[in-house]
Parts: structure tokens; C-alpha cells; sequence
């Protein structure tokens, strides 16, 4: 597997966006093994949560692991960056849909 080659043009990225990326790869690998749970939670720190979760990782029912025990978000995590960010940006409001009954209105 190796020694399959990409085919087609194979673009990369420049030494000015690689310098301004937020991900440093070695940097992160190194961050997760020193400390795997406070790495992740550092992570989550960056995402717009409703309610702070109390633990970063119940792993007492292996292997059914939870993350981010009692945390509030948006059920699409996705979804839910993108519409924090046109409200901090744009200083709007803006409905979000969490789920089929529910609509927050972001002010």
C-alpha cells in the first residue's frame, strides 16, 4: 500500500499557510500523548458549549465510552460552529434548529 502513488495533480500547501495553520501535526501528537484527556478537553474549549460538561471521558462501561459528560452543545457539532461564528462575527440573530422541536435563537 506504500508504494501506491496519488494520481492526478497533487497540490500543497504553501509555506505561508502551513506556518498560519492552527494544526502544528508533531506539536499535537506530542500535546495528546503527554496528556490524552486534557489534550481533548483543551479541544472542546474551542467549540461554543451550552453548559460545561463535568468529566471529559467516562470509560467505566468499556468499551461504550462517553465524552463529555453532561456537556450542552449543538446535536450537530458542525452545524452548530458554523452558526456561532456568523453570530460573533456578524453580531446577528439567528435561528438554530438543535433538533426536530426544538429552535434556540441566538442573539
Amino acid at each position: 500500500m506504500a508504494d501506491k502513488k496519488p494520481t492526478g495533480d497533487v497540490y500543497y500547501s504553501s509555506e505561508e499557510i502551513i506556518k498560519s495553520a492552527n494544526a502544528k501535526c508533531e506539536q499535537l501528537y506530542e500535546s495528546a500523548e503527554k496528556d490524552y484527556l486534557g489534550f481533548w478537553e483543551n479541544e472542546a474549549k474551542n467549540l461554543h458549549w451550552f453548559q460545561k460538561w463535568d468529566k471529559v471521558l467516562d470509560d467505566s462501561k468499556k468499551p461504550f465510552y462517553k465524552w463529555f459528560i453532561n456537556g450542552k452543545t449543538y446535536s450537530d457539532i458542525a452545524t452548530g460552529v458554523y452558526f456561532y461564528m456568523i453570530h460573533v462575527y456578524n453580531n446577528r440573530s439567528i435561528p438554530v434548529f438543535s433538533d426536530s422541536s426544538k429552535m434556540i435563537l441566538l442573539k
